[in-house]
This record gives C-alpha cells, sequence and structure tokens, in this order.
C-alpha cells in the first residue's frame, strides 16, 4: 500500500489541480474579507458576519470535501489507472485506502492554507471577538472526521458511476437527499422513530442544532456532548464507507 499512496502522492504533488483550488479559495476569502473592511460601519463589516458564514454552514466542509476528490480522482476512471494499478499486482481495497488515505491528507494540508488565509485576513480587516475564533476554530475537528466521510464517499461513487456529474448527484443524493427525505417523511408521519433515525446524518442534525445570528452563535460543537456527537457520526460514516469501498473494489478488481 505505500508505494500506491507514494505514486498517487507523487501524481497529485505534481498536478496543477490541488494548487489551484487551494489559490482560487484562498484568494477569494481574503478578498472577501477585505471587501467586507471597505463596506464602513454596516452590521456585516465584521468577523462574526464572515466567519458566521462557514460557522451558520458546516456542510460546507463536506461539499468542499467532494470538489477536491473530484479534483485528484475524477479523471481515474477515464484515464483507466484501476485497471493499470491491477496489471503491476495492486489489490482493489488497497487502490480504494490508498486513494482515501492520501486524498485526506492532501484535502487537510488545503484546508490549513484556506483556513489560515480566512481567519488570517477576517483578523486584519474585521473586527473580531473570542467567540468567533473560538467557533471556527473549533468547527474545524468537529467537522474533520464526518468531512473525511464525505470524501471517502465521493472517491467510491466518482469511481463506480461512469460520468462526474453523474457521480456527484449521486453523492448529492446519498448525502443531502435521503436524509431530509426521511426527516420530510417522519413529518408525515408523525413517526418519532423515524424522526430519531433522520437526525442521526450530519446533514440534519447539523441544520437542526447550528444556529447564526447577528446576534451571536449557537452552535453543536461548543460542549463535549456536541463536539462528540460529531465525531462519532464522522467515524461511523468513515467505517461504512470504509467497507462499503473495499467491497466495491474487490468487485471491481475481480
Amino acid at each position: 500500500m505505500l508505494n500506491y499512496m507514494k505514486s498517487e502522492g507523487y501524481r497529485i504533488l505534481h498536478s496543477r489541480g490541488m494548487y489551484l483550488f487551494t489559490g482560487i479559495t484562498a484568494a477569494a476569502v481574503f478578498f472577501l474579507n477585505w471587501l467586507l473592511s471597505c463596506q464602513g460601519q454596516i452590521p456585516y463589516a465584521t468577523a462574526h458576519f464572515s466567519l458566521g458564514m462557514l460557522v451558520g454552514s458546516p456542510m460546507l466542509y463536506c461539499y468542499m470535501a467532494l470538489l477536491a476528490a473530484g479534483i485528484m480522482f475524477g479523471e481515474d476512471r477515464k484515464n483507466g489507472m484501476m485497471k493499470n494499478a491491477v496489471v503491476y499486482g495492486i489489490t482493489g481495497p488497497v487502490i480504494f485506502m490508498g486513494k482515501c488515505m492520501v486524498g485526506i491528507f492532501a484535502a487537510a494540508c488545503s484546508l490549513i492554507v484556506i483556513m489560515t488565509a480566512y481567519v488570517g485576513s477576517a483578523r486584519l480587516f474585521l473586527p473580531m471577538e473570542e467567540m468567533e475564533l473560538r467557533a471556527v476554530l473549533l468547527e474545524i475537528p468537529a467537522m474533520s472526521l464526518i468531512a473525511g466521510a464525505a470524501m471517502m464517499l465521493g472517491i467510491l461513487v466518482l469511481d463506480a458511476v461512469e460520468k462526474t456529474a453523474a457521480g456527484i448527484v449521486v453523492w448529492f443524493f446519498l448525502v443531502i437527499g435521503i436524509p431530509r427525505g426521511l426527516l420530510y417523511l417522519s413529518h408525515v408521519l408523525q413517526s418519532e422513530l423515524l424522526k430519531e433515525a433522520a437526525l442521526l446524518f450530519p446533514e440534519n442534525f447539523l441544520a437542526e442544532e447550528v444556529r447564526v445570528t447577528l446576534g451571536g452563535y449557537a452552535i453543536l460543537w461548543d460542549t463535549p456532548q456536541g463536539m462528540m456527537k460529531c465525531l462519532v457520526s464522522g467515524a461511523a460514516g468513515i467505517l461504512v464507507f470504509t467497507a462499503a469501498g473495499i467491497l466495491a473494489f474487490r468487485k471491481k478488481e475481480l
């Protein structure tokens, strides 16, 4: 596995995709904070508003993880990467796990650069209180495993579906469509059991338990119980998608 991970890491390191993704995103958030600082005394020219856009939309981490997975591995099916690797004796499960580990590491490095630009420029250009900084810094570990699971699912569906656009649609259906559908059905049927099941999905419990207004933040991960809920949800997703990916790639190998 180590040799395969080295080859994938080398390929990503010498490709422009992740550099462009990281650079454009970092430049965009830097420019956004600078632009807000030029707006004078309006209520939105604050770090509370700027950082609140991310704090109030934690699923953005998952969307960015999917985008990163598409940049790094979206063309593998067309390029016959799986077949080439199998020819050299690398098993399907090793390929999947290697992609996941390298992809998550590369995405984490990208996140460090982007968040440094985001938080750093907010602190440089905008009035900031400890509350805003604490909220966004705690959000990163809270969403880390959930975003990791989202990337693993992205790698799995992008390989399973012939077209990248179709893979993205499948991913959104699994991550957003099914949880929202279950929650809606629980309201229609007035079923508490179904509602509890629906609230196990990050899409639903994050929407229910994260609130950002001009007056303040009400965030799930600000308590030990809430942080643990996020971490357990992400870990469960990683276990499920690891098992699904190993089975799917083993079948492809055969």
